[in-house]
């Protein structure tokens, strides 16, 4: 009978010993579960952010490439009117000669007209004379 006591002692230690392993082993199991639960929050946490990070490298190679065709438009915009600029110049210059052209045009018409009237004054001066001479002739 001191036998049987003595393994039911040792048995309900046992027991006892089984029943706070397990409840450690649960509470271990529950940290575990809270501290996986923590880490898989951090890694979603973390995927999103790389997803943004993603996104934002893929918007900013999408700015750059704007800034590199605007850089490009901008320099065919000046190239244009660096263009436009000389043809103006051009334009100008050869107005210009144009315009001294026809000052000198208009200045050999007016002594051509001054010609013509003296031509004309001398054509009827020497008209008026001979009409005189006939007179003369016929008097």
């Amino acid at each position: 009978l001191q036998e049987a006591k003595e393994q039911l002692a040792s048995a309900e230690d046992a027991k006892d010993l089984a029943t706070q392993a397990h409840q450690a082993a649960e509470e271990t199991a529950s940290q575990k579960s809270a501290e996986l639960d923590g880490l898989r929050a951090e890694l979603e946490e973390l995927r999103s952010s790389q997803g943004a990070k993603e996104q934002s490298d893929a918007e900013l190679a999408a700015l750059r490439e704007q800034l590199q065709e605007a850089k490009e438009q901008l320099a065919s915009a000046e190239d244009a009117k660096d263009l436009a600029t000389q043809a103006h110049q051009a334009a100008e210059e050869t107005a210009s000669q144009k315009s001294a052209e026809l000052d000198g045009l208009r200045a050999e018409l007016e002594e051509l007209r001054s010609s013509q009237g003296a031509k004309e004054q001398s054509d009827a001066e020497l008209a008026a004379l001979r009409e005189q001479l006939q007179e003369a002739k016929e008097q």
